[in-house]
């Protein structure tokens, strides 16, 4: 900042000084001033002695506002450490392979365009993957370690929403999980987070108010389920990881307030709209779907 201002100072007392050489009409005028200053100064030698050193004064503090206001501007703030239960992307996994989920109906029923939902059993701070049902049931998750996960199945219709969830051990080689839907329950509280900003993971204000009532009534020992979704306006990675931060966001909204239940992050990109896109993407899919579900019972086993 003091090289730019000594060069500033210097370019200005060269223009002055060819003006003074170049123009002799000026530099006569100039004289004529200079010498009327000498003069004012020589009588009045204390008055314009105080006036220069409070010029001068205010000129540096003006300078230092100046260069400290563009220091702040162009500086990155520390970031502080996260209050809450920090949730991040899974490491990259070894001993990977393809799985195809096949879902079917005891009744035989349509299969079609269900929510799966799939996460590492005890892996709590990991955002955990989610896909739809293509028009023969199956979902296929590639690049899965061996291990044991938690399986979701949803249900999601215009006025009602339903779900099951089961533990699988995907073991060596294995390439195909049935999953028969024979137990399929309504959740015991929806909470939805429609209207997200274009581009953004921030909460917006509707936002506060509802997860304020889930917070409140939330009882304990119940399994949180939080999905992020986003409309299909930007490319399918970035959509992924945008409904990823938005399921991160309500997560960290709610253990700030003292939530200490079991949640779950999932990310569903673009794969589940629940309106028509537009090409300038569509309010409604940028939400965030919260389902609260009764953990005390054996996944394996049927429910009533």
């Amino acid at each position: 900042m003091l090289l730019i201002f000594l060069f500033m100072t210097g370019q200005l007392v060269f223009i002055i000084a060819c003006l003074i050489i170049w123009f002799p009409a000026i530099s006569s005028e100039v004289r004529m001033l200079w010498e009327e200053i000498q003069n004012f100064v020589h009588l009045r030698k204390r008055s314009v002695l105080a006036l220069l050193i409070l010029a001068a004064f205010f000129f540096f503090l003006t300078m230092s506002a100046i260069a400290f206001g563009i220091t702040l501007l162009k500086s990155t703030p520390d970031v502080p450490q996260p209050k809450h239960s920090e949730v991040t992307a899974p490491e990259p996994p070894t001993n990977l392979q393809t799985l195809q989920i096949h879902l079917c109906w005891q009744a035989g029923c349509d299969a079609t365009n269900l929510i799966v939902l799939l996460s590492p059993l005890g892996a709590t701070n990991q955002v955990g993957r989610g896909d739809v049902s293509d028009v023969a049931g199956q979902v296929c998750f590639n690049n899965i370690p061996i291990g044991n996960y938690r399986l979701i199945a949803i249900q999601e219709g215009a006025s009602f929403t339903r779900l099951q969830t089961s533990q699988i051990n995907l073991g060596a080689g294995q390439k195909r999980f049935d999953y028969p839907l024979n137990m399929m329950k309504s959740p015991e509280a929806v909470y939805n987070l429609s209207a997200f900003r274009l581009n953004k993971a921030s909460l917006r204000p509707e936002h506060l108010n509802v997860l304020d009532r889930l917070a409140a009534n939330v009882p304990a020992g119940q399994l949180i389920l939080v999905l992020g979704f986003a409309d299909a306006r930007g490319p399918a990675n970035f959509n992924d990881r945008l409904a990823g931060e938005r399921a991160i966001t309500v997560h960290n909204f709610l253990f700030e307030k003292g939530v200490s239940n079991e949640s779950l992050c999932f990310s569903m990109g673009d794969r589940k709209p629940v309106v028509p896109e537009n090409l300038r993407g569509t309010p409604k899919n940028r939400r965030a779907l919260c389902l609260l579900v009764s953990n005390n019972f054996n996944p394996n086993q049927p429910r009533d």
